[in-house]
């Protein structure tokens, strides 16, 4: 899977894979996603496909193709470049990178 890691930080060893950014292990959460370069955001977007079989391009200059709505589909994005990262379900809740530092934040805090 390191072949998936676009940025990544670490303190202490260097992992296993040599990827990464080392930085100092006294960081807050804020520090840490700029270091790791994680300070961005997703959203979930609508999926939608093609309405006629064989039209993948999208530039149709008949004006002939639409689009259809899938139903409980969705993309996760990343907001910053709009890539798509992964499909969801409707019921998918996506949490953002800041939202886990900071849940994590009490148990670094504690020393665990």
């Amino acid at each position: 899977m390191a072949h998936l890691v676009e940025t990544m930080a670490y303190a202490g060893q260097v992992p296993w894979h040599g990827l990464g950014t080392a930085v100092d292990g006294n960081m807050s959460p804020q520090e840490m996603l700029v270091a790791a370069g994680i300070d961005w955001t997703v959203s979930k977007r609508p999926a939608y496909t093609v309405d006629k079989p064989n039209c993948w391009n999208i530039i149709d200059p008949t004006g002939e193709a639409g689009f259809i709505r899938a139903p409980d589909a969705h993309f996760l994005v990343r907001d910053s470049d709009n890539k798509v990262l992964s499909h969801c379900g409707d019921g998918y809740v996506p949490f953002q990178n800041a939202e886990v530092m900071d849940f994590f934040k009490k148990f670094t805090d504690a020393g665990q």
